[in-house]
């Protein structure tokens, strides 16, 4: 009876398995179900802030099952077309979330991806797409993939032979899958329990669920364009009614991948930035100001400071075409006669701002090609720019204001090479950080040499420097001001503002935010005026701050101010310890 079995089973595998070559692809159908499953799973790991061992072995079930679902369904197929091209697709949705996370670290969401396509496309043609060694993950299911889409047909006669073994997998899998989701539908840990407020339970659906039912989530929340313009929060009514004789001229540098940490950063011995880190002593300086770095990228920064208003999360702020900027600081300084210019290193189509700076008051906008400047690397030189502004501002009669853009030190922070090298710096091995020292150190003598100008021609000018978001290092050889909380990174930039009567102050409780600046610069100019804004006046210390709108919480400028330091502080000591 035992021979009889055993002659049986042995009749049925040589009738399934035909050659070896048959063995050969079932083992690696199998081990091309257990990579595939491995990789989504790391992916779904690495974008969940202190995701545990739990999370992993959770995801990896799950995904397990989903997995035995849909690659059957693939298989069933003559053409290999599908499953190349379901294939492929999966690892370009892979690439593009994890490039987006690692850089921005936050969720990449598919209306961002359409509305920012022309900026994305350029940020990779300039090589300014993260490059994290983490994303050769999607690489480790691709030498099985590749010897399916070969061996196709075979795998295709071993799914005919194996059919009724399939269904039954598959409506298993179902059936568990099934199962667990009814569990959580139970607990209220469902889709649509955690749907229901995606803004602050994001992380928590991507753990979950993962980014793709993350996206057809939000999607299937999406908000009109006039809902989000009505969504903006203002903030408390600020009203000036005193008029100053004199009306100041008002200079803002907008300076790009400026981080709080680099001001105070050295290396042999000598400061990255001289000039900025001797503003530290010689100008109304704070330390740590909150970035909004969001869907819109470094036009969050001018968005938010320009309209003193928290930036859209998930649309990029300065594409809203039908905005008309109420509250725009700008359009406060042209009613009272200024003049309002603005200039950017880079290709006005860019973000729109062409179009955008309009809508925000200013009375000219000039991009690179206005200033008949071309691309040295990405953008132009930031010299050109500032000497070109500087001209332009002798042209003005009256008080004006002039917003300038900088391109330069734009990641991937290779640009200021084409025409500036500092030596100090050639024995950095790491060679984004590297780059970055010298990117810096261009800019800081840029900056000096333009404040000097200024200073020189205009003895009522106020000078704003401030950063638009953090450089995205990942270095043992940089830390970086950046804290993550509440799932969320908050990134820190500092700020210097050099007044005509040369005024020195530190600030060491509090940490300022974009939303400052409006009240500043009109409290500065000697203009009345209203406004809207959870800002401050900066040039007045110790005074009552509301707390700092930031992705749907509220936070206190001095706990924000304790953290950071704090967090920098255990990093530096971290990195020490490890050299």
């Amino acid at each position: 009876m035992h021979e009889t079995r055993m002659t049986k089973l042995k009749s049925r595998w040589k009738a399934i398995f035909e050659t070896k070559k048959d063995i050969i692809t079932a083992v690696v159908i199998l081990l091309f179900i257990f990579f595939n499953v491995l990789k989504i799973s790391l992916f779904n790991h690495m974008l969940v802030p202190d995701a545990d061992k739990w999370m992993l072995r959770y995801k990896f079930l799950k995904t397990f099952l989903v997995v035995l679902i849909t690659y059957p369904i693939l298989f069933r197929f003559r053409s290999r077309i599908l499953f190349v091209s379901f294939y492929l697709l999966q690892t370009l949705y892979i690439l593009l979330n994890l490039g987006y996370y690692f850089y921005f670290q936050d969720y990449l969401h598919i209306e961002q991806v359409l509305s920012n396509f022309y900026e994305g496309f350029t940020a990779v043609r300039n090589a300014s797409a993260p490059n994290n060694p983490l994303m050769a993950v999607v690489l480790i299911d691709l030498p099985f993939a590749i010897y399916l889409a070969l061996s196709w047909f075979r795998a295709n006669r071993l799914r005919n032979k194996l059919k009724v073994l399939i269904y039954i997998v598959v409506l298993a899998s179902l059936s568990t899958l099934i199962v667990t989701e009814y569990k959580q539908y139970k607990e209220k840990n469902f889709l649509t329990h955690i749907s229901q407020n995606l803004y602050v339970g994001e992380t928590r659906m991507v753990q979950r669920y993962g980014t793709l039912l993350n996206n057809a989530a939000i999607l299937f929340n999406k908000k009109s364009m006039e809902e989000q313009i009505n969504s903006f929060e203002y903030g408390r009514e600020q009203t000036n009614n005193e008029e100053a004789d004199q009306k100041a001229n008002i200079f803002m540098i907008q300076v790009e991948s400026l981080d709080a940490s680099i001001v105070s950063q050295k290396h042999s011995g000598q400061y990255v930035m001289p000039y900025l880190s001797s503003l530290t002593d010689k100008s109304v300086y704070y330390p740590y100001m909150l970035s909004y770095h969001f869907a819109g990228s470094t036009s969050d920064c001018e968005f938010s400071v320009i309209n003193s208003v928290e930036a859209l999360e998930r649309y990029p702020s300065i594409k809203l075409t039908t905005y008309k900027s109420p509250n725009s600081f700008v359009t406060r300084l042209k009613q009272a006669s200024y003049t309002t210019y603005a200039f950017h290193g880079n290709e006005g189509k860019f973000y729109d701002r062409n179009l955008a700076f309009r809508r925000f008051g200013f009375d000219e906008f000039y991009d690179m090609i206005d200033m008949n400047l071309g691309h040295v690397g990405w953008g132009a030189p930031d010299a050109d720019v500032f000497r070109f502004a500087l001209e332009k501002s002798k042209e003005i009669t009256g008080p004006f204001l002039s917003y300038i853009i900088t391109m330069t030190s734009h990641g991937p922070f290779n640009s200021a090479s084409n025409y500036y090298n500092n030596s100090n710096y050639d024995d950095i091995t790491d060679k984004k950080v590297k780059q970055y020292y010298n990117s810096m150190s261009y800019v800081d003598e840029t900056i000096e040499s333009f404040v000097q100008s200024v200073k020189k021609e205009y003895d009522n000018a106020y000078i704003f420097i401030f950063g638009d978001h953090t450089p995205k290092i990942d270095s043992s050889e940089y830390v970086q001001a950046d804290v993550m909380m509440e799932d969320k990174i908050h990134e820190f930039v500092p700020l210097f503002i050099i007044t005509p009567d040369n005024r020195a102050y530190r600030e060491s409780k509090i940490v300022a935010s974009f939303l400052d600046i409006a009240p500043t610069a009109l409290y500065a100019s000697g203009i009345s005026f209203s406004i809207r804004s959870d800002g401050s006046n900066l040039l007045e210390p110790g005074g009552e701050h509301e707390k700092i709108p930031h992705r749907h919480t509220r936070w206190d400028r001095t706990q924000l101010y304790e953290i950071i330091t704090r967090v920098l502080k255990d990093r530096w000591q971290h990195v020490n310890k490890t050299d």
